[in-house]
């Protein structure tokens, strides 16, 4: 019995039905392609066959097959660059081309590879190979047309989450925002760890003159930080709006989230008062690291720890109410910030630390100047390394504090 009878013979008809239903065979061997051709056509594939490496890209372009059998010396074009062709026209379509090669050598059967190729099929073909190598490029086809499916219905998915989130988070800053921005006494810097800020910063102006601000740090960080600061933010600018002092205020959003908040979630915070025509404020710190006093010299002058409980955690309403007056006379500032600034960490996982924030205090500054120094030496120490916490700094310049507690909106 004759190669050509034997591969015809030994070709199972099981493969009828595939899946495959189009194949493209390329080879300049007119012999070849008629016994390639009719074991395909035996296993129920529509076969269409070119007869050097050009005609294979047009047909394919035309024809569209599902499969491409491809000899590796042709005329007008080798296989090599019909491979290459074909594939960059599939892109992120999966269509295998098997190498038809007598070739035995590791550097052809590399190019063969590296032009694109998924296998290879030696001549004199053998029925049984042929349709074991078919069947297996099939399952391989299957299973990458089902990965491409689930991968865009993923990426459509994340498309619409990213969509909403990204209008929950204008909506987040529309109402964390809508208090007073324009307070020449304060600046501040926040950066989020992701697109919604755990840290909330919010101020507003009281009815009879002076200011009142927080600076919350909720436990974790985006959407669900984010949803526990709404409330917070609506407590403080109503009661704010009503002339309440701060201690008032940290009692009614305590309460608030002790009963909103699952158990293990609270928020750190300090809330400050400034009051009309007074260089002094009164502060009250609940679980945020130690508010630094700096005189106008630039060098430390108090630390102020914190007296209270983070919000959220104890429904005691005694326990949330400590606070402390600050006189900012001679020019003195005040800087408050989350962990996550002394917490930042560089690209060697080294921390920031409040012993490195310290050293900036060391009168070479003076107090007008630290809060773009502090942000500057921050930023010089993480570099290039991903953000670990949400980050905020608040720095309060006390030679402005009266005069911006006397402008009433």
């Amino acid at each position: 019995m004759t190669e050509c009878a034997e591969a015809l013979v030994s070709f199972d008809t099981s493969l009828a039905g595939s899946h495959l239903s189009k194949i493209l065979i390329a080879d300049d061997d007119k012999v070849n392609c008629m016994i390639l051709k009719a074991l395909l056509s035996k296993g129920g594939h529509e076969v269409v066959v070119a007869y050097d490496g050009a005609q294979a890209v047009r047909l394919f372009y035309d024809e569209r097959p599902d499969m491409v059998l491809m000899d590796v010396m042709m005329p007008v074009m080798d296989g090599y660059q019909a491979a290459r062709e074909i594939k960059a026209f599939c892109k992120d379509e999966f269509v295998p081309i098997i190498f038809l090669t007598a070739m035995r050598d590791e550097d052809a059967l590399t190019r063969c590879i590296e032009s694109g190729g998924d296998d290879f099929l030696n001549k004199p073909y053998n029925g049984v190979v042929l349709q074991a190598k078919i069947g297996a490029m099939e399952r391989i086809r299957k299973l990458y047309s089902t990965m491409r499916d689930q991968k865009a219905k993923v990426e459509l998915y994340q498309s619409e989450v990213q969509r909403e989130m990204e209008l929950a988070s204008r909506i987040f800053e529309k109402i964390t925002s809508s208090g007073a921005t324009d307070l020449s006494c304060i600046k501040s810097y926040s950066t989020p760890m992701s697109l919604f800020n755990g840290d909330i910063l919010i101020m507003a102006r009281k009815p009879c003159g002076g200011i009142n601000l927080m600076l919350g740090d909720f436990t974790g960080h985006g959407l669900p930080a984010a949803l526990c600061a709404m409330p917070t933010a609506d407590i403080f600018y109503a009661m704010t709006a009503k002339g309440c002092s701060i201690c008032e205020i940290s009692k009614e959003i305590n309460r608030k989230l002790n009963n909103v908040l699952p158990t293990g979630l609270f928020c750190a915070a300090c809330l400050v008062e400034t009051f009309p025509g007074r260089q002094s404020i009164n502060v009250w710190n609940g679980g945020l690291p130690e508010i630094l006093v700096v005189n106008r010299e630039g060098t430390l002058a108090k630390r102020i720890l914190s007296s209270n409980m983070p919000l959220g955690i104890i429904d005691d309403e005694s326990a949330v109410c400590r606070v402390e007056s600050i006189d900012l006379a001679d020019n003195a500032h005040v800087f408050i910030y989350s962990d996550g600034l002394i917490e930042a960490q560089n690209s060697r996982d080294e921390m920031y630390k409040q012993s490195r924030l310290d050293r900036l205090f060391d009168g070479s500054t003076r107090a007008e100047a630290l809060y773009e120094k502090i942000v500057e030496d921050v930023r010089l120490f993480r570099g290039k390394a991903a953000q670990n916490d949400d980050m905020t700094l608040v720095g309060i310049d006390g030679n402005l504090v009266s005069s911006d507690s006397l402008l009433e909106h």
